[in-house]
């Protein structure tokens, strides 16, 4: 029967046996079938060995200088990801992959919901836009990662959010703005200085 007439169950039958067969048969050299391991994982959805056969599949595409099976390989990999629950040990993996691009990113935080990734990606995109010369979306950008980073409670998004906004309000001359956004920065960094000196003065206990 062609693979084609199988109905998707046995399909996914069929990838899963195929990379079982191959971890098997080239358990010493699995470094060389790491792509096609990778992608039977995949297609047989056993996302999270998926996601670690193509991690390392796109490392290796990537050391060897060819980038479009290396970002193809990463991409299936962050897709496999997504289908796992996310907690650190997969959000480690998520960053350890280079980037998608920042637009797709941004759809795919906005279909899942997720607000902090979501966060994330605007920063992200935020930069992007500066350094193409779109000081106004910059700001907008970094105007919602700070309004996402304010809904969620997140410091260290917030923090982000407040250096970026300042750096394209002052491109713009919108210098209120930017004083108001790089003062959070400056007091958070204040902050970090005096309580590392008070630290320092907090006497050592004797002993006897």
């Amino acid at each position: 029967m062609a693979y084609a007439q199988l109905l998707p169950p046995r399909r996914k039958l069929l990838h899963r046996q195929v990379a079982q067969a191959l971890e098997g048969l080239h358990v010493e050299a699995l470094e060389l079938h790491i792509t096609a391991l990778g992608l039977h994982c995949f297609e047989g959805e056993l996302w999270d060995r998926a996601a670690r056969h193509l991690r390392r599949a796109g490392a290796r595409a990537l050391a060897q200088s060819a980038g479009r099976e290396a970002a193809a390989c990463f991409e299936r990999a962050l897709t496999a990801l997504g289908r796992l629950a996310e907690n650190p040990e997969t959000q480690r993996q998520a960053d350890d992959c280079p980037p998608r691009p920042p637009e797709r990113a941004q759809r795919v935080a906005r279909g899942l919901g997720d607000r902090a990734r979501l966060g994330r990606v605007a920063i992200h995109l935020s930069h992007h836009a500066f350094l193409s010369g779109r000081p106004r979306d910059a700001q907008r950008l970094a105007e919602e990662a700070r309004s996402i980073a304010e809904e969620l409670g997140d410091a260290e998004l917030g923090l982000a959010a407040a250096s970026r906004l300042g750096s394209t309000s002052v491109a713009l001359g919108d210098f209120r703005l930017a004083e108001a956004a790089l003062s959070v920065v400056a007091e958070h960094f204040l902050g970090a200085l005096r309580h590392e000196q008070s630290q320092r003065l907090v006497p050592r206990a004797s002993y006897v």
